[in-house]
């Protein structure tokens, strides 16, 4: 694995994420302004698109919280590198958020803030794919506070699911900085419900939801938090959900949050 050209990716795409969203999110939040018969709704969104164009052109954080940084990597048969892999991801953080002044979100126990925002967190998944795949997400603390992990009843249907999602964002209202994106995850064991859930939020299709996502969706934007807690538009953007099977004396259901600051990144090398 060429080293350098890692360091240099992870970077470039760390330094992005911070600074600048994704094309698609962008045209979502377009989309969202030109469909919206709000004003106020539309005014609230044009916020977001002038606070990216002013964070481009400075340089500067889209959010004051450059948040915990989760990486989850996708390696290719006979890949033996994972030892040199987070040891240079681990230095590109370090040094791309001192050279930037980002925030160091992360502290010991002591208190003591932790320069270049470390550790970070590392997940791998073996795949057939003959490239290596680092998908990572810049989570902020608001969005991490209300994400959670519901203990439910086995017996439970998808509308008694349903029920318990839509009430917890009730529950969390604007304290997450809406409008939200949510990765969720039903079923599995209480380990794989959260990392599925992680997963379902770096993959959520900004274009694209099955019905289920829909009926969701609409229950939750029902609730009139709307952007930036404001009462009008949209209470989430997006989300997607996964299945997982669970045991048949648990069902846990993982509702990863994300802020309106969606600053997730993927980079793609070939080994």
């Amino acid at each position: 694995m060429d080293n350098e050209k890692l360091y240099i990716e992870v970077s470039k795409a760390l330094k992005k994420a911070n600074i600048k969203h994704n094309t698609d999110y962008i045209d979502l939040i377009q989309r969202e302004i030109d469909e919206s018969k709000c004003s106020k709704e539309r005014f609230f969104l044009r916020k977001i698109i002038k606070n990216e164009k002013i964070a481009s052109f400075n340089n500067t954080p889209l959010c004051q919280d450059t948040g915990i940084l989760n990486f989850y990597i996708y390696f290719p048969e006979k890949f033996d590198s994972f030892y040199d892999i987070e040891n240079t991801i681990t230095e590109a953080v370090k040094d791309i958020y001192i050279k930037n002044s980002f925030r160091d979100s992360v502290r010991d126990f002591s208190g003591k803030k932790i320069e270049g925002n470390l550790p970070c967190s590392f997940l791998y998944f073996p795949t057939k794919q003959k490239e290596l795949t680092i998908k990572f997400l810049v989570k902020g603390g608001g969005s991490e506070n209300v994400s959670t992990l519901l203990n439910m009843l086995p017996s439970s249907n998808i509308d008694d699911v349903i029920e318990r999602i839509v009430e917890h964002f009730k529950s969390i209202s604007d304290r997450g900085c809406p409008p939200y994106f949510a990765g969720i995850c039903i079923g599995g064991s209480m380990e794989t419900s959260v990392v599925s859930s992680r997963i379902a939020l770096l993959d959520i299709d900004l274009i694209n939801m099955d019905e289920l996502e829909k009926k969701v969706l609409k229950r939750i934007n029902a609730l009139d938090v709307g952007v930036f807690g404001t009462g009008f538009g949209k209470t989430a953007l997006g989300l997607k959900i996964v299945k997982k099977p669970f045991h048949i004396a648990s069902l846990f259901v993982a509702i990863s949050v994300c802020c309106h600051q969606f600053r997730r990144g993927i980079i793609r090398l070939k080994i």
